[in-house]
């Protein structure tokens, strides 16, 4: 959403109308959810909204809802109590049954288990009340997928981030909604 920031330190920005301090990373947590992991290397600091993907390499791997939403209830702790953040979006799982670099029929097992990821995402936020999930429609448009068949596309990206600045702006005033642009 505010430009890439893979493998860096959070950094003062206004990338894409963004005010303060912006912590981004691709891959924090991977394989490891747990809480103090996922958020190393993040300043101090209190954050109006954080947004939360994650969930392809837990379908990957094999791991069970139930972990999956412990260790994300874990986070969701650590976000309210370590950094004061108000607002919590998760977001929904892409639709991995599209993921060209899958095999048949693993592609539809995978796809499947993303289904199920996504409604237990679902449940999971209309039981804790702390946060709201962005699902998200994808076009069956090729260049939403890289070219490795497996990861987003730049225009998959793209949607992603507006879906998730449109959600941020409907957030009560306050929340850093009146920052972004329209």
């Amino acid at each position: 959403m505010a430009g890439e920031r893979s493998g860096r330190s959070p950094r003062r920005g206004t990338d894409a109308g963004f005010q303060g301090e912006l912590a981004a990373s691709c891959g924090i947590g991977r394989h490891d959810p747990r809480p103090h992991r996922t958020t190393r290397g993040v300043a101090g600091g209190r954050f109006d909204v954080a947004i939360v993907s994650i969930g392809v390499n837990d379908v990957i791997t094999g791991r069970r809802t139930r972990q999956w939403t412990a260790a994300l209830a874990s986070l969701l702790d650590l976000l309210e109590s370590g950094f004061g953040v108000r607002h919590i979006l998760l977001s929904a799982l892409p639709p991995m049954h599209r993921f060209t670099a899958l095999p048949q029929p693993l592609r539809w097992c995978v796809g499947l288990r993303a289904r199920r990821f996504n409604d237990e995402l679902l449940r999971f936020a209309s039981r804790d009340g702390r946060c709201a999930v962005v699902s998200l429609d994808y076009p069956r448009d090729p260049s939403y997928l890289a070219p490795d068949g497996f990861h987003p596309g730049e225009p998959a990206y793209r949607h992603w981030a507006a879906a998730v600045a449109a959600r941020v702006r409907q957030l009560p005033s306050g929340a850093a909604s009146e920052d972004l642009p329209a």
